[in-house]
Order: C-alpha cells, then structure tokens, then sequence
C-alpha cells in the first residue's frame, strides 16, 4: 500500500494528505450515489406527495371561487351564496376632520386657560401655551398683537379675530 501512495505521489506530484482528501471526496460522492441508485421508494413517495398537495390547492381554489364569488370551479353561479353570502368590501374613505365648535362668547386673551385657547379655531395645544407664553412676558394690549405669537399668520388671525377680545376693546 506504501509503494503504492509513494509512485502515485510521485506520478502526481502530490502530497499524503491530499491523496487522503481526495479519497474520501470520492468516497462521500460514490456513497451519495449508490444510496440515491438504490432508494426505489423514493420516487413514489414524491408522487404521492406532489398529488396531496395538488389536491390541497386545488380544494383552497375551489373554496375561494365558492366563498368569495358565489361560483362553483366551472363558474356555475350557486344561488345561496350569489344571493346572500358574497362579500364585498366596502370603499375606503379618509375620516373628515370636524370643525371645532366655535365659543358661545369671546374669549379674553390675557386671562384665558389653554383649554379656552385650543377651543379657538385654528388653535392647538402648541399654539395656546405660546399665546400663554407671550401674555406671561407681556399682556396683549390689542387683540392685534396675536400676530407678534409664532404660528399666527394674517390666516389665522382673520379667522380669531371675532372670537377674541382684549380687555373692553374687541
């Protein structure tokens, strides 16, 4: 066995090492083939595998015509569930923000709680604590100085200003 490793190295220039991995290559793959050559049952039960799931897919095909549409698989339409049971989604509407109910009377700018302010149109939280913030500094003498209070444009403002007095003035 020696002499026969030492003329093979020799012939291909290898080593022992390499002879044995190559050996056992070739080993694993004539192992692999001599189980998959001899496996006779493997083929039929992949038959009869692939024949479950065609029948399994074809039954949720079946189910799906006749739930859904009211149709049997040769779109034959089934009369109770044409009549009663087809389901039909509803179409998608964005919620329509509604309006804030406008205050009964005008608000009074230096001594309004935030929740009087947010209850103004076009205000929010953010916007009634700056007002806060701005009348803490200093208070509003006019109802125009609402514009001086970030976030209130010439926009906003038109739409407050019937809403909001300062003092006795409006």
């Amino acid at each position: 066995m020696k002499k026969m490793l030492s003329r093979v190295q020799t012939f291909a220039g290898v080593t022992r090492q390499e002879i044995a991995v190559v050996g056992l290559l070739f080993a694993g793959l004539l192992i692999g083939w001599l189980s998959y050559s001899l496996d006779d049952q493997r083929e039929s039960d992949l038959n009869v595998v692939q024949t479950e799931i065609q029948r399994i897919l074809d039954s949720v095909a079946a189910a799906e015509l006749t739930t859904y549409v009211g149709v049997t698989p040769d779109a034959e339409a089934i009369a109770g569930l044409a009549a009663g049971d087809t389901i039909v989604r509803p179409e998608f509407a964005f919620p329509t923000p509604r309006p804030k109910a406008k205050p009964a009377t005008a608000i009074e700018l230096n001594t309004a709680t935030a929740d009087e302010l947010a209850s103004l149109p076009g205000i929010g939280p953010g916007i009634a604590q700056r007002i806060i913030e701005y009348r803490t500094a200093q208070p509003f003498r006019r109802i125009e100085d609402l514009l001086r209070v970030k976030g209130i444009g010439k926009k906003r403002f038109a739409k407050l200003k019937p809403f909001v007095v300062v003092g006795t003035s409006s």
